[in-house]
């Protein structure tokens, strides 16, 4: 039986979902984990080589560890260090190319599920927002570039100046040791090559904002074919004066050599019934039902994004959506998306009673409902329930509060 590849959208969000293989590894340094995800990367790419073929690593992977000395940074300016090194990949990039299509993708890893750095600095901090300052040239003149969460801006600030590094032995062979993104892609652009920036969940938000720091105009673009990007899942960079400016340099494309849907490239592609695309701009509010605590004594379903909630998550799950909406809240700005394609998913008809099994169901619509929706399920591996049971670890950690008692009880009268 013959094979036929994948389209070009669908080759590249392959590659972005392999850009987190090494999420799984702790206890380890950022030399050890980017010689660990070239291998598994190229690992992918071997063993699905009849869906996305003719891919090579040429730049990376980049690994970032926070804490850890042995970062390779230009500098660690605007860097959030803790004093302890966490271990594990909390950022990673790497540029892929096909020479047949003449094609690069710099592909942004997501959340690391174990990266409490990720979740409580890059993807939660949105109670404060920057100015959304372009190291790229030229600006577009009289484009107001707007603001960026502080998480968001902490992201890109580390891909920015993140660089690779030999791996243990030098085995295996990192391309291009020392040289920053910015860089390679200078050194390579080409008015007859595409550029692609992709990533997933937080990659999703930083692959977007990463293109338009770099490619701040059609002008900064014209070193290339086209620059384009592919975010799936991603929560919502900035405020509507960063939205539009992207959706003004980033006009929509379609690929004209592809009928399969999706084709849209330049717009954040979400399931209809992930829970994280809807941050921050809509956790609550007109743009799909709110979860409201019923009567006391009285848990009846509620089919709302968040699943039929029922017994202690009646009150649990809507306490973490509070949180999260009043932490965004703070930053006294209006988080609004980038220009965006719903993918109509699958609604959850379960019952779902605890955290738990609200992590469960959200982890398998933010993560494993995506191979289908984007159409590779041919490729789709055991992320989602490594996800599922590190996240709830996680929220343990971070939310003790959502599990306790009085969260999994109607309130007193």
């Amino acid at each position: 039986m013959t094979t036929t590849p994948f389209p070009l959208l669908q080759q590249v969000f392959s590659l972005s979902m392999w850009s987190n293989t090494a999420a799984k590894l702790k206890g380890s340094n950022p030399s050890a984990l980017g010689g660990a995800l070239f291998t598994d990367f190229s690992d992918k790419l071997t063993q699905y080589s009849a869906y996305v073929p003719g891919w090579t690593v040429v730049w990376g992977p980049a690994v970032f560890t926070a804490g850890d000395s042995g970062n390779n940074l230009v500098s660690s300016d605007g860097i959030l260090t803790p004093a302890k090194s966490t271990g594990i990949a909390d950022n990673a990039v790497l540029v892929a190319y096909n020479a047949a299509s003449k094609t690069y993708v710099v592909a942004i890893a997501a959340t690391n599920p174990q990266s409490t750095y990720d979740w409580l600095h890059e993807d939660f901090q949105t109670n404060s927002a920057v100015a959304f300052t372009p190291v790229g040239s030229p600006l577009k003149t009289g484009l107001a570039y707007g603001n960026i969460s502080a998480g968001t801006q902490l992201g890109i600030t580390i891909l920015q100046n993140l660089k690779p590094q030999a791996a243990p032995n030098s085995a295996p062979a990192i391309p291009q040791i020392n040289v920053t993104l910015q860089n390679y892609l200078k050194s390579v652009a080409s008015t007859d090559a595409t550029l692609i920036f992709t990533g997933h969940s937080l990659g999703g938000a930083l692959s977007p904002t990463l293109a338009f720091s770099l490619y701040p105009s059609q002008d900064a673009q014209s070193v290339w074919e086209r620059v384009l990007v592919l975010p799936t899942a991603g929560a919502t960079p900035g405020d509507g004066d960063f939205a539009t400016a992207f959706n003004t340099v980033f006009p929509t494309y379609v690929d004209p050599n592809s009928t399969t849907q999706p084709n849209t490239f330049n717009h954040d592609l979400w399931n209809s019934y992930d829970v994280v695309p809807h941050a921050w701009d809509h956790l609550q509010g007109d743009s799909f039902p709110t979860y409201v605590a019923p009567p006391n004594g009285l848990l009846p379903y509620k089919p709302c994004i968040f699943g039929h909630l029922i017994g202690g998550a009646a009150y649990s799950v809507p306490a973490l959506v509070q949180l999260a909406v009043n932490q965004a809240a703070k930053a006294d700005v209006t988080y609004t998306p980038i220009q965006n394609i719903p993918l109509t998913g699958t609604p959850v008809n379960t019952d779902i009673a605890d955290v738990p099994g609200f992590i469960s169901t959200l982890i398998e619509q933010h993560v494993g409902a995506y191979f289908g929706l984007i159409g590779v399920s041919a490729i789709q591996d055991e992320q989602t329930s490594f996800w599922q049971e590190v996240i709830i670890t996680i929220v343990n950690d971070l939310f003790p509060a959502a599990l306790s008692p009085g969260l999994e009880q109607p309130p007193a009268a």
